[in-house]
């Protein structure tokens, strides 16, 4: 009786629509990606953020029509005091919800299978994401019957997609991942925190289950059990967002001990398992700037993919390189980042700066210029200062052998940040 009334919920043409703007939002995470397991989940999850308000709102507008005129008399009047009417408003409006966020996880996930070589989906955040849907049409279900009205839905939603921004807004840290609509750039070289996503699921589970006990409580009938409904339900929601917020790791678990680079190619380039799709394309955009480097103090046993910051270093006589996804100018911006990271003392690139002195010429005049000769930058001359413009163009005018012996000659004026105009002559 239950399922059936659920069922009947007119929920499915406004379903339909929030779906399909479930999977355009998605659809814009997916563009120009690695080709991750990683990005499908987080993809998927990111939806949340639109489709959560909008189904809330949806729940508030079918909640609201049974919470007024003749129809909540009948309420008050049925044998259970409308506890089944109630439940089966929100389960029909769950369903609708449900097989709409399910439907773009097999989507999403299909359409990046052909490229993941490595890992899988992240399960435990996904169901979260299902949790944090179910717990957006039960705010919605509870505000539409307490507050009946026209303009109930639009409120709703708004209220919703409000509270989702300032739990993750407001937070920072670990407390964010309280918001459901939290969303995580996915860095393949950190494992991501398993036991987090568990209580941020139980957070949201135990939340949906505080606003159905709610609206049960604006029932008439005996009330003792709907306390503890409510009472547990708090007790284990606040529990939950304790762990989640107390959690000293956050997100990720800082170690790079799950994976090994994959090598291949003369030069060597070693990237993570994830990006194995991708190899052609990565080495590809960096072959001009080996070619360069080869032959000079700076050329590399081998270029390995590496995350920035804390445990980026290479291993000993590599070359770092990083690459985040394949949208815009990625591979230029990829060219420039290695170079500048080489000229930059304790950038943990590895080369020959690595322990240079205190001044670095990475970003400065003179580094545009070695840099635009590394990565084939046409505008090389124009990112030069006036005063170094003759210096540039008679380095610019060497042959590439010329440039190569240049190179390695001043290594130790380049780590140490002395190098000038003079040093061209």
């Amino acid at each position: 009786m239950l399922l059936g009334f659920a069922l009947r919920a007119k929920a499915k043409w406004p379903a339909i629509f929030i779906f399909a703007v479930m999977v355009f939002v998605a659809e814009t995470q997916l563009m120009n990606i690695m080709g991750t397991w990683t990005e499908a989940s987080a993809a998927a999850v990111q939806s949340v953020v639109i489709g959560g308000p909008l189904f809330g709102a949806l729940a508030a507008w079918q909640s609201g029509s049974i919470a007024r005129g003749s129809y909540r008399e009948q309420l008050d009047l049925s044998k259970d005091f409308g506890v089944k009417a109630s439940l089966g408003v929100y389960l029909g409006n769950t369903i609708w919800a449900l097989t709409s966020y399910l439907a773009l996880v097999v989507i999403v996930h299909l359409q990046v299978a052909p490229q993941a070589s490595w890992g899988q989906p992240t399960w435990v955040w996904l169901l979260g994401g299902a949790i944090s849907i179910a717990l957006h049409v039960a705010g919605g279900h509870l505000l539409g019957f307490l507050i009946p009205g026209f303009l109930t839905p639009m409120l709703a939603a708004l209220a919703l997609f409000s509270v989702d921004a300032f739990l993750m807004l407001s937070g920072g840290g670990p407390r964010s991942i309280l918001s459901p609509g939290y969303s995580q750039v996915q860095v393949v070289a950190f494992p991501i925190n398993q036991g987090i996503l568990v209580f941020q699921a139980l957070w949201f589970l135990g939340l949906t289950v505080a606003s159905l006990s709610m609206v049960s409580l604006f029932l008439k009938g005996p009330k003792a059990m709907r306390w503890v409904s409510l009472s547990l339900a708090v007790l284990g929601a606040g529990v939950s967002g304790f762990l989640v917020s107390a959690s000293p790791t956050g997100f990720y678990i800082l170690s790079v001990d799950h994976w090994s680079p994959v090598c291949a190619g003369s030069p060597s380039v070693c990237i993570h398992p994830a990006h194995e799709s991708k190899r052609d394309l990565i080495t590809k955009a960096l072959e001009p700037t080996l070619e360069h480097l080869e032959g000079t103090t700076f050329v590399g046993t081998q270029y390995e993919w590496r995350n920035r910051g804390f445990l980026g270093a290479p291993s000993a006589g590599a070359i770092a390189f990083h690459l985040d996804g394949i949208d815009g100018p990625w591979a230029p911006a990829m060219r420039q980042e290695l170079v500048r990271d080489l000229f930059s003392p304790g950038s943990q690139s590895g080369g020959p700066c690595e322990n240079g002195g205190p001044g670095s010429i990475a970003y400065a005049s003179l580094g545009n210029l070695l840099a635009g000769w590394l990565t084939d930058d046409p505008n090389t001359l124009e990112r030069v200062a006036a005063e170094d413009r003759a210096s540039a163009k008679l380095f610019l005018s060497w042959n590439e052998e010329k440039k190569k012996s240049w190179l390695s000659a001043n290594t130790q004026l380049i780590c140490s940040g002395s190098l000038t105009s003079k040093s061209f002559k």
